[in-house]
């Protein structure tokens, strides 16, 4: 899927979270466009004689599958006890340096070397929570994979709609805001007010 193999990509292409967000959206919005125009202009008929209208119960089922587990995954990344395991691990500066070829990046380790402690558990919530975003874009592109796949089965373009907006709404719940969830994680488990540049 699109999303995946940016997800393995992004790091050395060095796409932002955001950039990547950007071109999850786009994919999504591609699909929906792919079914509505190939089945307008009737140039695929795809499995019409041997559809069973039950798969779209099946596909229906796995999209409210997906977002569930979507929002499983927010709330679990966001309780107190993960974030205290993220925050209080053992992962070294000198592993959180490393760049997207593995090479250890001696500006950031030197920068890193500079916070405080508290300061240092919080830069460590950055990967956790770019693979966290990663998977859930995944999951809400999975949604109109699904919507697409059964438009093209059932030659019924309007079925994509709803699966191309849900995947959407769950798109949406992606945005990243890494600073945010800077601040949600100081609150719910340091509990002080004062505010942390994200260090990406």
């Amino acid at each position: 899927m699109l999303s995946t193999a940016l997800g393995t990509l992004s790091r050395p292409l060095r796409l932002s979270l955001r950039a990547t967000w950007f071109t999850m959206l786009g994919g999504i919005l591609v699909y929906t466009f792919l079914a509505w125009t190939i089945l307008a202009f009737g140039k695929a008929k795809i499995g019409l004689t041997h559809f069973d209208p039950g798969w779209i119960g099946i596909g229906a089922a796995l999209s409210l599958g997906a977002v569930a587990l979507s929002l499983y995954l927010q709330n679990r990344f966001r309780s107190r006890k993960q974030l205290d395991a993220l925050m209080h691990g053992t992962v070294s500066c000198a592993d959180m340096a490393r760049d997207s070829f593995n090479r250890v990046n001696l500006r950031d380790l030197r920068t890193l070397h500079r916070l405080s402690d508290e300061e240092l558990a919080l830069a460590r919530l950055l990967e956790p929570y770019r693979k966290h975003l990663m998977l859930r874009m995944s999951l809400g592109e999975l949604v109109a994979v699904l919507g697409f796949l059964l438009a093209l089965a059932s030659g019924n373009l309007l079925l994509s709609a709803p699966f191309s907006l849900c995947a959407i709404m769950m798109l949406v719940s992606t945005w990243p805001n890494f600073d945010k969830e800077l601040e949600r994680a100081r609150q719910t488990v340091l509990d002080t007010p004062a505010p942390l540049q994200a260090a990406s």
